[in-house]
């Protein structure tokens, strides 16, 4: 998922590892049922009174809830037979299962309306990672223009220990110049996330940005 430009790298990473949140034990993937996982999608299309409407007027941190809890996914639950199920957990209220159920449908690229809309039901349950990769896909939908639901849904985000918030709000700082705020975020991207992917992230964008060459 492509970003703001001014830090290609830190974008680069975040679409390879966003997906990453604390993991629970791997299972072996299921064999795939492609009826039962068309059957899901099926659904998911027929836009379900249950799936929110994508729009960049809506803000994440609007539809948040006021507790955030950082949750386990485990990879492969929503493989194969799996899919169906995790879609009715979503349909339920249970986050992390609309943030795995965004995650098995997602591909690079632009930002897609059933993966976003599942990210956006995944925030408005309480689950940060999904909150945080809906905030990144309404930022790709405005060209990557960073406003102020940018900063506050990633300043909430942070706040809730989600490094990859952290990380993001590093980059859009320093997109607009706010130099005195930069370092706290990616203290706090290193703080959650020591040596990992968030961290190092956070600090390419800011070591990139320090060896542009100066403004004539």
């Amino acid at each position: 998922m492509k970003l703001i430009n001014i830090a290609p790298a830190i974008f680069f990473v975040f679409a390879a590892c966003s997906n990453e949140k604390p993991a629970a034990k791997s299972e072996p993937a299921p064999a795939v049922s492609k009826e039962t996982r068309l059957a899901a999608i099926a659904h998911l299309e027929s836009k379900p009174a249950w799936l929110p409407a994508i729009s960049v007027d809506v803000c994440p941190v609007d539809v948040m809830t006021k507790d955030l809890a950082m949750r386990p996914f485990t990879p492969n639950a929503c493989k194969g037979d799996l899919f169906f199920g995790c879609v009715e957990k979503c349909r339920l209220g249970d986050g992390v299962s609309c943030y795995a159920s965004a995650v098995e449908l997602q591909s690079p690229g632009p930002p897609q309306e059933l993966v976003e809309a599942l990210f956006l039901r995944g925030c408005m349950q309480g689950d940060p990672g999904s909150c945080t990769q809906r905030t990144t896909g309404r930022l790709s939908m405005r060209d990557n223009a960073v406003d102020d639901c940018t900063l506050r849904s990633f300043r909430r985000l942070c706040a809730a220990q989600d490094p990859w918030a952290c990380a993001m709000l590093a980059s859009s700082l320093l997109q607009l110049g706010h130099s005195e705020e930069i370092q706290s975020a990616i203290d706090s991207a290193c703080r959650i996330a020591p040596g990992l992917d968030p961290c190092v992230a956070a600090k390419s964008a800011i070591a990139l940005k320090r060896a542009e060459p100066a403004s004539p």
